[in-house]
């Protein structure tokens, strides 16, 4: 019995052993990659430096620890929080979590700026061990204001703030594709210092993206390699009005948005009622209310549908001209 609990003990010490050397071989490649990444981002022009860097999460995690990190891309765009905390289940290797303490700062060379705080915020991205395959994002208690960029008054500031907000992104079917789908809970949305909307909102969309690749270069090489956002759901609640449809979108050869959105609406009077109570509603929004009532046709159970349409830098509503568009490059 004294011999079995002996080679028992030296079992499990043996094990321990074997499972920490694992551990440390995999932490320091990690570490390893990811110098390695940061010295490939200096050499484009771009840097990463964490004021305080530590590595943990020994048996079964392993954390990589950055505080006050701060991101220079090589356009010169700068990112910086309060502290990054990556890390990395030892039974899913292809998952890496990943939370960041506020407040996270985007600044880019033209003075627009992306400010954003909340009570957390937690990105999942799962791999193939090559590339990509879901990235997400989930916020709590979300207040994110956007600056446009420095001297440019045709661009207002915008602030938007939600209890809950949440983003995922996976490659689509088809070739150089995402899938991207977003869900907003009692959001409300600032223009210029101004409420869009009388009361908080819901929102949950979904789209496919094309032609990701050529997007990154610019509006005009998305147009030129075909791009195109599919609508594929929208779901807009803020009682008791709704709005859902979907729909298609692009950029012509003049640069201008065309395609086509189907909207169906209930609850309208949720919206006229506030417009006559004197509350705070955007223009456009109230203008997609008056559409739906006075354009939209009857489609069952009190909704009205509106069918959006954006042809030949057009924009028209079931068929009834509204306003010519300007290209948007």
């Amino acid at each position: 019995m004294r011999n079995k609990v002996i080679i028992l003990g030296v079992a499990v010490i043996a094990v321990v052993a074997l499972w920490s050397w694992g551990w440390t071989v995999v932490r320091d490649r990690a570490v390893t990659e990811l110098d390695r990444a940061v010295a490939d981002l200096a050499a484009r022009g771009g840097s990463f430096a964490c004021a305080e860097r530590d590595t943990g999460g020994w048996p079964f995690r392993l954390d990589l620890d950055c505080r006050q990190p701060r991101l220079t891309l090589p356009d010169g765009t700068g990112i910086t929080a309060a502290r990054l905390l990556v890390t990395g289940v030892i039974d899913d290797w292809r998952l890496v979590v990943a939370s960041v303490e506020g407040p996270l700062q985007v600044a880019a060379p033209d003075g627009s700026a992306v400010d954003a705080s909340f009570a957390r915020l937690q990105l999942s991205l799962r791999h193939d061990g090559r590339r990509p395959e879901r990235l997400s994002a989930a916020a709590d208690a979300l207040s994110l204001d956007v600056v446009p960029p420095g001297g440019d008054t045709a661009l207002p500031a915008v602030g938007l703030d939600a209890a809950y907000a949440e983003v995922h992104v996976r490659a689509g079917a088809a070739p150089d594709s995402l899938d991207a789908a977003t869900l907003l809970r009692a959001a409300t949305l600032d223009v210029a210092g101004r409420g869009s909307l009388p009361d908080a909102a819901d929102l949950r969309a979904s789209a496919v993206i094309g032609a990701v690749g050529p997007l990154a270069v610019g509006p005009a090489a998305w147009r030129d390699a075909g791009g195109s956002i599919d609508i594929t759901s929208l779901d807009f609640t803020m009682a008791p009005t709704t709005i859902s449809g979907g729909g298609r979108l692009g950029i012509d050869g003049d640069g201008r948005l065309e395609g086509q959105i189907d909207l169906t609406a209930r609850g309208l009077d949720g919206l006229t009622s506030a417009a006559a109570a004197g509350r705070s509603i955007a223009a456009p929004v109230a203008a997609l209310g008056t559409a739906f009532l006075i354009l939209g046709s009857p489609a069952g159970d009190g909704a009205r549908a509106l069918s959006v349409s954006a042809v030949d830098g057009t924009l028209s509503a079931n068929g009834m001209t509204l306003t010519r568009l300007a290209p948007v490059f």
